[in-house]
């Protein structure tokens, strides 16, 4: 028995009438899944109960564990989830004013390795089924109290390589929740195969890149899958990805004191990247425990930003949110229950 978290709106509307139902079914069945919260279809009181009966017989809700949920002062919320195989991962949820972004993990732990990251730190388990990436977006609006507005795969694991299970969530939630495809955006550390793959794919979200540093013997000791894929292919899937969807890349460096926030590493960097429709957002190292590495000073990242600007780059600073907590970018790690 499949979970019909995970179906589109259009296929929740065709088991409806393969059930001898109309197809609008499907819109009233989502709105209970996908922005009530619903793990029962008994409480779909505007469904003749004969037919709840039958989608018992075929479907089932089947929803993540709400372990916990942690507060930060600045208004960000990491959630714990469990899964079925006593594993665990970790979301955040991040309101500001009107805008309430989701940040999603894709796969249990990571296998990239990327040097100032927890989220891989004990290695890698398994990709996520595409129902345990939206039923996290689904239980954080709920518990919040507020529909979502955008969604960023960003949380542990590397989305792309859990590319199937991604799609079929970014549908999933482009149908159920109604977020736009410019309000959801893909960050990945740079797997050109998927990059060029999601080019092609029809779905113009946002695309962010991990990429820290222009210079490949930099990148490479961030970010081990830059000896597979060097700066050169990256930057080349990147202006692809950008001329096909005509959507703006985002390059995300996080700067790392003493080794790519001086000056000399920001012009190196606008050098790489003229050209290519994009922006950058800085991002200021958190501290991860057991890693070596220390954040820049805030003078080297408002010296890094005056400079790609002057390149003609338009160029962001992240807002440290949720460090408190552990939410903030890099600190998600994967947790075993009963470990």
């Amino acid at each position: 028995m499949g979970n019909i978290i995970g179906m589109t709106v259009g296929e929740i509307g065709d088991l409806s009438i393969s059930l001898g139902e109309k197809g609008y079914r499907g819109d009233q069945i989502a709105k209970w899944i996908y922005l009530k919260g619903a793990s029962s279809f008994d409480i779909m009181t505007d469904l003749p109960l004969p037919f709840r009966r039958k989608l018992e017989e075929v479907v089932g809700i089947e929803k993540l564990s709400l372990l916990d949920v942690k507060r930060a002062g600045d208004g960000t919320r990491k959630y714990l989830f469990g899964l079925k195989d006593g594993m665990a991962v970790e979301s955040v949820l991040i309101p500001e004013g009107a805008r309430v972004s989701a940040c999603l993990s894709t796969q249990v732990g990571c296998p990239i390795g990327c040097a100032f990251c927890a989220s891989g730190l004990d290695g890698f388990v398994r990709n996520l089924e595409p129902w345990e990436i939206v039923d996290q977006a689904i239980q954080m609006g709920v518990e919040f109290g507020r529909r979502i507005s955008h969604v960023l795969f960003m949380g542990m694991g590397e989305p792309l390589a859990n590319y199937d299970g991604l799609i079929r969530a970014i549908r999933a939630i482009r149908s159920g929740m109604g977020i736009s495809m410019r309000r959801i955006t893909v960050s990945t550390s740079g797997l050109v195969d998927g990059i060029r793959r999601l080019s092609e794919e029809g779905i113009p979200v946002t695309l962010a890149i991990s990429l820290h540093s222009a210079d490949d013997g930099i990148r490479s000791r961030l970010v081990p899958l830059n000896g597979r894929y060097p700066v050169s292919a990256l930057l080349d899937a990147a202006k692809d990805y950008a001329e096909r969807t005509k959507r703006r890349v985002t390059f995300e460096c996080v700067l790392i004191r003493d080794l790519n926030d001086s000056p000399a590493d920001a012009r190196r960097l606008g050098k790489a990247i003229k050209g290519i429709l994009c922006h950058v957002n800085l991002i200021p190292l958190n501290i991860v425990e057991g890693l070596d590495f220390m954040p820049p000073d805030p003078r080297a990242v408002a010296e890094f930003k005056f400079v790609l600007e002057g390149m003609g780059i338009q160029t962001t600073i992240r807002n440290r949110r949720g460090e408190e907590i552990g939410a903030a970018c890099g600190q998600l790690a994967m947790k075993g229950l009963g470990r």
